[in-house]
């Protein structure tokens, strides 16, 4: 697999088990928290990119926001569609390619959660924001969830992040190291049914890198948030970058 991009298969059992910890019906309720304090706005049409089983746009949905929610995982989708029984007010969910958002918005706020950000080539990634931009409407809001290049650099400088957890029944092992800008993971888990190992590889900017490009995009306002707990990830790492066209 070429370092700089990700397939789709990376993203399977072994991805959703092993971050069991933190897709929790709590965690989903302290992440919306986050970005309703982020937004200051209660209300409009907001697209969720990419979306997965819908942990953050069904809530959003129900408190009031029109909510898209694309993703190219089908799986994911069809569990976000199955939860929506009985509910009010309805996700439209739509599996769809982030390098491929045509005919969508216009919204007034685009959430990209949970690391999703970066998957693709440096072009791809960049195309990807510049249709963000497009998508949204004056005074729309952009926040993307990420990992601060500067930080990750300044952690595996003693060596790559390694991880090896045990999960129903089968063992999960992770080792990540920075090549470049990109933060490559490989990831194997091992059971009684055989060993699976999966590449990944996401991009990466620091600070001043988010605050440039997205001003070069037009953004009027582009601030650098730390992630406020309870949460289950690394919040040493982790910022959530929020511009406002």
């Amino acid at each position: 697999m070429p370092a700089a991009s990700t397939s789709l298969d990376f993203f399977d059992d072994d991805y959703w088990l092993s971050h069991e910890d933190y897709l929790t019906s709590e965690q989903a309720d302290a992440d919306v928290s986050e970005v309703l304090g982020l937004l200051h706005v209660t209300s409009g049409v907001l697209l969720d990119a990419p979306c997965g089983a819908g942990r953050l746009a069904a809530r959003m949905s129900q408190l009031g926001f029109v909510v898209d929610g694309v993703d190219l995982d089908p799986r994911a989708l069809d569990l976000a569609r199955s939860q929506q029984e009985g509910l009010s007010r309805k996700v439209n969910y739509l599996e769809r390619d982030l390098r491929d958002l045509k005919g969508l918005g216009p919204y007034d706020v685009i959430l990209s959660w949970f690391n999703s950000f970066g998957y693709f080539t440096a072009e791809e990634n960049l195309q990807i924001l510049q249709d963000f931009q497009g998508l949204l409407r004056p005074g729309g809001i952009l926040l993307i969830n990420t990992l601060d290049l500067d930080m990750v650099r300044e952690i595996v400088e003693e060596g790559p992040l390694e991880e090896v957890i045990e999960v129903r029944g089968r063992t999960i092992s992770s080792r990540a190291v920075l090549e470049g800008h990109r933060l490559v993971t490989t990831r194997a888990g091992n059971s009684g049914e055989g060993r699976t190992t999966k590449v990944s590889s996401v991009e990466l900017f620091a600070v001043d890198q988010w605050k440039a490009q997205l001003e070069g995009m037009g953004f009027t306002s582009v601030e650098v948030f730390e992630r406020i707990e309870p949460t289950h990830s690394d919040p040493v790492a982790e910022i959530t970058v929020k511009a406002v066209l």
